[in-house]
């Protein structure tokens, strides 16, 4: 009996090459047209910092935040992300609430006069609450810069003194 292999057809190779490029490509497509959306909502936002000092009798600093943009900034988007002086990270938001926040080391507490938005073109000073005892040994000399959710970073970076 002779040996005989079977390939697939060259009409049904061809048909499957084609419907494998057009499904790879609408996914290129999907992700591409939701990555554009996101990355053009996040265009108007741009904080300037400045006066970035650490109160260690309030364990507070309270940086004076300008948003120099076109999109209002609101304060349950807005992280603030600080490197102490020995390179440590903490990320601090707003939690809605007062609590002893020693675990994270940080929170936003509030927007200067209670407000919850920075519209373009003010200034605020936002109260960010400094809960763990290491960030508050370290955090004069340190760096501070201001970021928005999922949108990433929206400032330059600003000395702490």
């Amino acid at each position: 009996m002779a040996n005989i292999k079977r390939a697939v057809s060259p009409l049904i190779a061809t048909i499957l090459l084609v419907a494998l490029t057009v499904s790879i490509g609408a996914m290129v497509i999907g992700w591409g047209r939701q990555y554009v959306q996101q990355q053009t909502s996040c265009l108007g936002y741009k904080i300037d910092i400045y006066e970035a000092k650490y109160n260690p009798s309030a364990d507070r600093t309270i940086p004076l935040l300008y948003n120099s943009g076109t999109q209002k900034l609101h304060i349950r988007d807005t992280i603030v992300k600080i490197v102490d002086k020995n390179g440590r990270s903490w990320t601090c938001f707003y939690e809605g609430v007062l609590v002893n926040n020693t675990t994270t080391g940080c929170a936003i507490e509030n927007f200067s006069n209670n407000e919850s938005t920075i519209d373009p073109g003010r200034g605020v000073r936002a109260i960010i609450r400094i809960g763990n005892d290491n960030l508050k040994s370290d955090i004069v000399g340190g760096y501070m810069w201001i970021e928005v959710r999922g949108c990433g970073r929206i400032s330059e970076n600003a000395i702490i003194e």
